[in-house]
Parts: structure tokens; sequence; C-alpha cells
């Protein structure tokens, strides 16, 4: 019985994907993460030589333009593209030596590897990495191909921001 209605759930979640997709799409009170749940998002990041992997979760940025943050995990931004697809995924979290602290020393042609929700791994290479004002946020901006965006802050008292680039690694 238990297992029918689990079956029922997914089917009936299923149904309605995409008229929450919609929903989300057009800024509405439904989550734009709540699509996230079914496709594919990242759950840990990796730059060997320079981070350890690091857990990913969902965040967002609020009406306000707060950033939801994690002291223990990197953080996916809901409103990015989704992993396997193409357009910005960004990932951003605390400079700490808990999340993104080691990021500093990373280079250009380091490779990143992302794994997903359905164990799936990318991996990218690092093509760019510069530092920001933390009032640019054009580094969030959508783009019609797939690439990886890591940001987080940077500079004595945190008065800037590192943005690291990566495109897919071409295999």
């Amino acid at each position: 019985m238990v297992v029918g209605f689990f079956l029922c759930s997914i089917s009936l979640v299923m149904s309605f994907y995409p008229l929450l997709l919609t929903l989300a799409s057009k800024n509405s009170y439904i989550p734009k993460y709540v699509h996230y749940q079914i496709l594919s998002y990242p759950t840990t990041i990796t730059i060997p030589h320079v981070l350890t992997t690091k857990k990913i979760v969902i965040g967002h940025i609020d009406a306000n333009g707060t950033w939801e943050l994690s002291n223990d995990s990197a953080l996916f931004l809901d409103s990015s593209a989704p992993l396997h697809s193409s357009g910005n995924t960004v990932i951003y979290g605390h400079n700490t030596d808990n999340v993104f602290g080691m990021l500093q020393y990373a280079r250009i042609g380091d490779p990143i590897l992302l794994t997903s929700n359905t164990k799936k791994t990318q991996t990218y290479v690092i093509t760019a990495i510069k530092t920001v004002s933390p009032t640019d946020l054009s580094i969030l901006k959508d783009t019609p191909f797939k690439i990886l965006t890591i940001y987080t802050c940077s500079g004595m008292f945190d008065v800037t921001r590192l943005v690291i680039t990566a495109v897919p690694k071409v295999t």
C-alpha cells in the first residue's frame, strides 16, 4: 500500500511538472527551486589539489536581495541553470575553511568535478578567474551555452567577490 501511494505521488507530481515549471518561471508564489527536485542539480563539488569534496545544497536569493547561506555547504543558486543543460550554473558559498576558503588557489586550466543528484559527474575546466564588486551581479546572467560560475567573498574584510568560470571538459 505504501509503495502504491509513493508511485501514485510520483505520477501526480510528474503530471503537474509542466505547470510547476510555468508557474515557477513567471515568478509566482511557487519557489523557482521546486523544479530542481526533479531535474538534475549538483550535490558535490571537487577541485582536485585545491578543494576537497564539498557538499552542495540548494539556495536562493530572496525578494530583498538576501542570499541564502550555509556555514558548511556550498549552494546551488536555484534560479540558475540545472546541471547537464545549457545555461549558467551558479554555485556560491562562504569564503571559509568549511566551504570555499581554498578557492583562491585555483588556477586557469584546473578541473572542477560536479556530481549531481542523479550520481552523474560532469567535469569542467576553469577558463577565467576574476574579482568583482559585490554589486556586480552580471555573473549571474544566463547564457545560451553551458557554463559554471563559482562565486565567493574575497579581499580584505570581504569587500570583493571572487568569480571563477569554467566550461565543460571536452572528452
